[in-house]
């Protein structure tokens, strides 16, 4: 993945390097070359230790909005883009898919030219970051208070779990 770093200084003599989506994660150098090496390896770093703490790494933030957000800031000199690779480990995993699904799923992924593997992995975390999305949650929430309006709320849930009856989503 291909991150957006902001190199700043404050004196025009010693050059620092900050990433708008890594909060915390800075480095520096005596010019902008090295603020921009010294930087790469801060990144890295920094991913390799939210990996090896299972934490999730964010979507790039675009440059387009870097650059909107902190191109008027005291010290701005540039952004930077630099990648960062994704070391975790590859695990696999086994799926239960109805057999006409699957060919479906495989005529899909043939017509783009990738694996099915890659084809799961990225429509879920489109799906992830879909409802993660602001615009996903107001939706949510549009239909939810238009169901309470309407009296016709109807739990997700599709079995009553003290007795394990079917309920009616009448």
């Amino acid at each position: 993945m291909q991150y957006v770093g902001i190199i700043y200084t404050d004196n025009n003599k010693d050059y620092g390097i900050s990433f708008p989506d890594f909060p915390g994660c800075v480095s520096a150098g005596s010019n902008v070359t090295e603020a921009y090496e010294l930087g790469k390896e801060a990144l890295q770093f920094h991913i390799d230790g939210m990996i090896e703490d299972g934490d999730c790494l964010p979507d790039p933030t675009g440059a387009d909005i870097v650059l909107s957000e902190h191109s008027a800031d005291d010290g701005f000199v540039s952004i930077v883009f630099i990648e960062a690779a994704d070391t975790s480990e590859t695990v696999r995993i086994n799926l239960t898919v109805k057999e006409h699904d699957l060919r479906r799923i495989d005529k899909y992924a043939e017509d783009f030219g990738i694996k099915r593997s890659q084809l799961f992995v990225n429509s879920t975390l489109e799906l992830i970051n879909y409802r993660n999305s602001s615009d996903y949650i107001d939706c949510q929430d549009r239909l939810s208070k238009q169901r309470l309006k309407d009296h016709k709320f109807v739990p997700n849930h599709k079995t009553d779990n003290k007795q394990g009856k079917e309920r009616s989503r009448a």
